[in-house]
């Protein structure tokens, strides 16, 4: 977690001056409420044109651009034209970045925000012989009528991010490995006290036992699933992607997870009509995070209560929706993003694998109960 806030802390420190710089274009570009018809803007700068937008985005260190609707590049800052030859005039057609034309195609057909997720997302450039990545953002800028106006290109440098986030993986990978060897020992020493047919065991110690192996398992596999995270980062460890329908993905996560939920007497209701298209995921890792998310509701919900599982689609993705209604909820549940200690790493986990497959997983608290949102591609 405390790595989590730092790397928050970076991002945020990095990004304000942008935010800021977006809310000051806003009300430069934005028409009076009452006020006489423009007048004819320069040649080629239809929207942007003054000194003062010029100043303001070259005293940025980040580079910064400004698109027309029709995405003819209209304004930048000495950084994007240096470090990625954007220069005032050319369309995005015409500009040899493959990334470009279709982030600012989508703020054109949405008219929303476009802000890729993950490292994946990351632009790469060298400068006097460093490697540097920019993290690019895409913001629409409106008329009054909620028209489009222009777009503002922002990218964010993150290469101080990458390099604090390479060296955490370093450590959590050299930490894993340092922790499985006495782990192995641990779990060789149970098993054979467990089977051991010359001592027998009093109830009680078996029991122990039982419960010393139980939980040397779950931190052995919590251990996978952290080097398995490494791997995915590094590249060692391909998504192995293919077309998945989302029921089947259900089933395989849910016949997982089949002895816990009838241990707690749960009913899982799943909703997904057969005229869903099909996800584009790696199948063993996506049902980690669906069984990942199905255990977390199945602790919040109480002794014979019920699981739903529902989908949406939004655009070119699709949402997986688990919920545990309000009147199926345990008493002690208090909310759907404060999980037990023991589901944070997986959760941690499982929020790796979700960036990985450019998708991502969020909670909400709805007037029907918590809902957990697994969104993914759709192939």
């Amino acid at each position: 977690m405390g790595a989590m806030f730092v790397n928050l802390l970076i991002f945020v420190a990095a990004a304000a001056p942008l935010v800021l710089l977006l809310a000051l274009l806003r009300m430069m570009t934005r028409p009076p409420a009452q006020s006489p018809a423009p007048t004819a803007a320069a040649p080629g700068l239809p929207l942007f044109d003054g000194a003062t937008t010029q100043l303001l985005l070259d005293a940025l260190p980040h580079p910064i651009v400004l698109f027309s609707p029709d995405h003819q590049l209209l304004r930048s800052n000495r950084a994007a034209q240096s470090l990625f030859q954007l220069t005032p005039g050319a369309l995005a057609e015409s500009v040899p970045h493959k990334w470009l034309l279709p982030l600012l195609s989508e703020v054109t057909a949405t008219g929303r925000p476009v802000d890729p997720p993950g490292y994946q997302a990351a632009v790469q450039v060298f400068a006097d012989n460093r490697e540097l990545l920019f993290h690019p953002r895409a913001e629409p800028l409106l008329n009054a009528d909620g028209s489009l106006r222009g777009i503002a290109l922002l990218l964010i440098d993150a290469t101080g991010l990458r390099q604090v986030d390479e060296a955490k993986s370093g450590l959590l990978s050299t930490v894993s490995h340092e922790l499985k060897t006495p782990l192995t020992s641990l779990q060789m020493a149970i098993h054979l006290l467990i089977d051991d047919q010359g001592a027998p065991l009093s109830p009680r110690r078996r029991d122990l036992l039982l419960t010393a192996r139980d939980d040397a398992d779950r931190l052995n596999a919590l251990i996978d699933d952290l080097l398995d995270v490494g791997r995915l980062r590094s590249g060692k460890a391909p998504l192995l992607m293919e077309p998945l329908p989302a029921a089947a993905l259900v089933e395989s996560a849910g016949s997982s997870l089949r002895r816990d939920l009838e241990e707690k007497r749960l009913t899982l209701q799943t909703d997904l009509p057969e005229s869903l298209p099909p996800v584009r995921a790696d199948p063993t890792r996506a049902a980690y995070v669906v069984a990942t998310l199905l255990t977390v509701a199945r602790r919040a919900a109480r002794h014979e209560g019920c699981i739903h599982i529902g989908a949406a689609l939004d655009n070119a993705r699709l949402s997986l929706l688990i919920s545990v209604p309000n009147d199926h909820l345990d008493p002690l549940f208090a909310h759907p993003d404060s999980p037990s200690g023991r589901d944070g790493v997986s959760l941690a986990v499982a929020r790796e694998i979700a960036a990985a497959h450019d998708g991502a997983i969020a909670f909400s608290s709805e007037p029907g109960g918590p809902q957990w949102r697994f969104t993914l591609p759709l192939a």
